[in-house]
């Protein structure tokens, strides 16, 4: 799975090799690899959220404190060094660099909730609690929902097309 890891304000994908079942400790067989060339600000007590796109293999990142939603595609990122693990046993702990970073939307207040519906990328602002919709292949914004509501954090798309969202503050 990939993590937006705002402690070290960069991208990282943890396999874990085996389900070790819930409260499993043992992640002697994870691999670890941190993209350290992808600079992302996490903004204090917002989540930062990001989809992939299962077909593709790109990330959609909201990269919260920085106000934009950027595509990463990790598969054209090339291997820079082996890591020290500090913390746990790892069977790798490797540093990638060079992942291709389009920006997706910029400008925004505090995107947080994000989700992909086909080409479509529907994205919610936490601070303006405008809902922008974008069309993944164009990059184009297609419109945009004033919802009314501050503190949008979570989106999903149900199988009908129904949008739904989580909210923080209320």
């Amino acid at each position: 799975f990939w993590v937006f890891d705002g402690y070290n304000e960069n991208l990282c994908h943890y396999d874990f090799v085996d389900d070790h079942g819930p409260g499993g400790e043992y992640h002697a067989d994870g691999k670890v690899t941190r993209h350290t060339d992808i600079e992302l600000v996490r903004e204090v007590d917002i989540p930062s959220h990001m989809v992939k796109n299962q077909s593709t293999g790109k990330l959609y990142i909201c990269d919260t404190k920085n106000g934009r939603v950027i595509e990463v595609d990790p598969s054209t990122a090339k291997f820079v060094k082996n890591l020290v693990a500090t913390n746990e046993l790892l069977t790798s702990y490797r540093e990638f660099n060079g992942a291709t970073v389009t920006p997706v939307i910029e400008g925004l207040k505090k995107p947080c909730g994000i989700a992909l519906r086909e080409n479509r990328l529907f994205v919610s602002d936490y601070e303006s609690g405008i809902l922008h919709v974008i069309d993944i292949n164009t990059m184009d914004e297609l419109t945009e929902f004033d919802t009314g509501q501050k503190g949008n954090t979570g989106i999903e798309i149900s199988k009908e097309g129904e949008i739904w969202l989580t909210n923080y503050e209320k």
